[in-house]
């Protein structure tokens, strides 16, 4: 037993002469020993701003911690000359980005007018400082700089999205109103021409079927084949397909459900069969809205009246097979080269006559 005591205190001292022999002293008193060195070589001047942790005891006491000072997080200090001898400034002048120290001040150095009682006569103030970062004074300045304008942007951002959403509730609260109205005149036109069994659908387009026809409803994308003719509220005509004066006398032909007509006609061609007839009482929202149509026959707004007949439907054709290519042009042979003719050659008139034998043409006759 008093074998390993011995031991125990031999190990007690050998570590405590280490530590004594690790420590470092400043010329004020000041003693301390890095306990984490940082991976920078940055140290702390004057006018420079820290983050970090500080903790202060005397006797066990608590004299300073920062961690009171913000939730518990580091917190921003600038870094000034030491005021007296002791002054934990100078140590901190010491340190590193990066560095976690424990810092030795004489009780006498610190408290310079009189010791709280709990301090015994060679008791040492002891802090434990840790700096996350260092910024210079420039350093700090570019940060504030681009923060302000951060702000800046942001508040520029805030303004542009709550004149969006304030444009946009506008805008909400104008198609509410143009819905309203809307509806309001096609119900006083409909009474106003006698119109019986009108139906409204949910999105606000009224109808009447004028005439029965057979079969199924028209389901969405089929080829619809119409007759139509168009009016505004006040009886005026803008298009036809039965009216020779708008020039284009024949059924109209498109795909229902695509788009490629307004949305009133859209949805309610699919409430009719082939053989129908109905009248549609379309709100401008359904129609060609805010901008109307681009020949001004219909102007901005306008709710319009379509007189339709579905003359038949069926299957979409099926898009033609594209074109093969054309075979290639072959080749132009290249010209015929020109016969070499020997400067020794007679001309041509030169050539001699062909000599017949007499006996020969004698014999052809017989």
């Amino acid at each position: 037993m008093n074998k390993v005591i011995s031991v125990l205190i031999i190990a007690i001292l050998f570590v405590n002469n280490i530590f004594a022999q690790a420590l470092k002293r400043l010329p004020s008193g000041i003693e301390y020993k890095t306990i984490k060195a940082g991976k920078v070589v940055k140290k702390a001047k004057v006018g420079h701003m820290i983050n970090t942790i500080i903790e202060g005891k005397v006797s066990g006491q608590v004299l300073f911690t920062t961690k009171k000072m913000n939730k518990g997080l580091p917190v921003n200090f600038k870094v000034e000359a030491p005021k007296f001898k002791g002054d934990v400034m100078e140590g901190i002048m010491q340190m590193n980005e990066g560095d976690s120290t424990v810092f030795y001040i004489p009780v006498d150095s610190f408290f310079r007018g009189g010791k709280p009682p709990y301090v015994k006569p060679g008791d040492k103030v002891v802090y434990n400082v840790k700096i996350n970062w260092i910024k210079s004074p420039e350093d700090v300045e570019k940060e504030n700089k681009a923060y302000k304008e951060f702000v800046k942007n942001q508040a520029k951002q805030k303004a542009m999205m709550d004149k969006m959403m304030a444009d946009q509730k506008k805008g909400q609260l104008a198609a509410a109103a143009l819905i309203k109205k809307d509806a309001a005149m096609l119900t006083k036109y409909a009474a106003d021409k006698g119109l019986q069994d009108v139906k409204t659908t949910k999105s606000g387009l009224k109808y009447v079927i004028t005439q029965d026809g057979e079969g199924p409803n028209v389901p969405k994308g089929k080829q619809v084949v119409m007759n139509y003719t168009g009016t505004l509220l006040d009886g005026t005509k803008f298009d036809s397909n039965i009216d020779s004066a708008f020039g284009h006398v024949q059924p109209f032909m498109f795909p229902l459900g695509q788009g490629r007509v307004i949305r009133g006609w859209d949805e309610g061609i699919q409430l009719l069969k082939k053989g129908s007839k109905a009248k549609f009482l379309i709100p401008s929202g359904m129609a060609y809205g805010a901008g109307g149509n681009s020949g001004g026959k219909i102007p901005a707004n306008a709710n319009l009246i379509f007189d339709v007949e579905v003359v038949d439907f069926m299957d979409v054709p099926a898009p033609a097979p594209p074109t093969p290519p054309a075979p290639p042009t072959p080749p132009v042979p290249p010209p015929a080269e020109m016969p070499v003719i020997s400067p020794d050659a007679p001309p041509v008139d030169a050539v001699p006559p062909v000599i017949v034998d007499p006996k020969i043409i004698e014999t052809i006759k017989k």
